[in-house]
């Protein structure tokens, strides 16, 4: 997956409207090694939530996880 293409846009898109509203999931990213989805905490019931998200989009994509605690506006 890497951040300049347009169908990695797409997926990073699906991904965060499925995940987003979840409880515990402070973001999505795109780095060079692929999707990341950003955790407030490192809680096996956030990444499971998370994961049965994804796995519904049935999105070919490795799915790597950070816990960044929660984002905040400057």
């Amino acid at each position: 997956m890497s951040p300049s293409s347009d169908d990695d846009r797409a997926t990073k898109d699906r991904v965060s409207a499925a995940v987003l509203k979840l409880p515990g999931v402070s973001g999505v990213g795109l780095p060079a090694r692929g999707l990341t989805i950003y955790l407030e905490d490192d809680s096996a019931e956030t990444r499971d939530r998370v994961a049965a998200a994804v796995e519904k989009l049935k999105l070919p994509v490795a799915v790597h996880w950070e816990v960044t605690g929660k984002f905040g506006k400057f």
